[in-house]
């Protein structure tokens, strides 16, 4: 079989390998489609600290199955909870597997799915309805980091939340918190992802202009009691804390290894909560209803599509700034 390798920041090759052998409480899978995650272009720039090289890319995977035991029978398409954990670890004895101490990510830690077969651990696998599109399948991943983040912060009918970032994992967070029957604002600095958001029913979407601080507070009519940070940027992180309601929660889901700048007495005086929200835990099957129902929006995400042989066309356009990207989708 094909699969894609990032043999080094900015190097990608296709390798001939043999089949994979599927273990006891495993499921042998067919590829189908995979999206393109912002770890796999970190990963593709060099700029992950997670990931080591040489690695198969690709967490965000739909898959037929092809051989497994149980009640999963051939045929069937499931997405993939891309985590493989250690079980005994202090995180993964709470159920909070999602951060395990061991922690292994397809295609961060360990070889993904940009691969024509994979076989893995049958919890790991979750089956989408048969009147599901499985060509967005891999959205179900992409929307379980904002579900998560939503999960984090507790988010409820009656809250005012912004989410700073309209990239697919804030635009997601956004549309589960406004299911959830909150006030629902979004930040970004492309008009496209504006834009966008808009169109999916996000009817407050700001530029980060100076000032912006008060225009949430202007446009909400008060400060959000929900923060999420969805950039990964010390000037956001920043922000974040300024913007947000005293008594109010502040969810951290961009990844930088910056040190943002803020006041210990800002965060006492307002008594907030600031919460880590990483990957996602036991909520694939409510990712999965949440997918379905809301399909005809989700589908405005992608933006492209290409067959797996121009994945370094797909990876080029991604790290070209203003490239008019949102979520690319790999096939098989």
């Amino acid at each position: 079989m094909k699969r894609v390798l990032f043999s080094a920041p900015f190097q990608i090759e296709f390798e001939d390998v043999a089949n994979p052998v599927r273990r006891p409480g495993e499921a042998l899978l067919q590829v189908r489609y995979v999206g393109i995650c912002g770890s796999d272009l970190h990963t593709y720039r060099g700029a992950s600290t997670l990931a080591r090289y040489p690695v198969v890319p690709g967490h965000e995977l739909c898959c037929e199955v092809l051989e497994s035991e149980g009640a999963l029978s051939p045929g069937v398409t499931v997405v993939v909870e891309p985590l493989l954990a250690c079980g005994v670890c202090y995180p993964c004895r709470v159920g909070r597997y999602n951060c395990c101490e061991a922690l292994r990510v397809l295609g961060v830690q360990t070889d993904g799915g940009m691969a024509e077969r994979i076989s893995l651990p049958l919890k790991n696998l979750h089956p989408l309805p048969a009147t599901a599109d499985p060509s967005y399948g891999p959205l179900v991943e992409t929307l379980s980091i904002g579900f998560h983040a939503c999960k984090r912060a507790r988010v409820e009918k009656g809250d005012r939340v912004l989410v700073i970032g309209a990239g697919p994992i804030g635009l997601g967070a956004a549309l589960v918190a406004q299911d959830k029957g909150a006030e629902v604002g979004i930040l970004d600095k492309l008009d496209e992802r504006l834009h966008l958001a808009q169109e999916v029913g996000i009817d407050l979407a700001l530029r980060p202009e100076d000032g912006w601080q008060g225009e949430v507070l202007r446009r909400f009519d008060g400060q959000p009691s929900v923060v999420i940070e969805a950039v990964g940027s010390p000037r956001t992180l920043e922000g974040a804390i300024e913007v947000v309601s005293a008594a109010g929660r502040v969810v951290f889901v961009g990844w930088t290894s910056e040190s943002p700048s803020w006041r210990p007495d800002l965060f006492l005086r307002k008594e907030l909560e600031l919460l880590g929200s990483r990957n996602s835990c036991g909520i694939f099957p409510e990712v999965i209803e949440f997918y379905c129902r809301h399909l005809a929006k989700l589908k405005r995400m992608v933006t492209h599509r290409y067959k797996m042989e121009r994945v370094e066309e797909a990876m080029r356009l991604l790290d070209t700034p203003g490239g008019g990207a949102m979520k690319v989708i790999l096939e098989w």
